[in-house]
């Protein structure tokens, strides 16, 4: 099972603002899951990496190869 954060915890590891990240959820490019009978949202680590994945790759193939 994959590590799971908090709304507080995703915010600061992402460096984006809370409202960034309530649009991401209502976009669906982001799924936040609840603990039966509560409140709070939590988010998989993995998940959250996988939307800077595709950027990270597009830089390096953007990026001049190094001689």
């Amino acid at each position: 099972m994959g590590e799971y954060l908090t709304t507080e915890e995703a915010i600061k590891e992402l460096k984006i603002a809370r409202s960034t990240l309530y649009e991401w959820i209502a976009q669906g490019k982001v799924k936040a899951y609840k603990i039966a009978g509560g409140r709070k949202n939590y988010f998989k680590r993995g998940e959250l990496e996988a939307l800077f994945q595709p950027a990270e790759q597009e830089l390096k193939k953007e990026s001049p190869a190094a001689a």
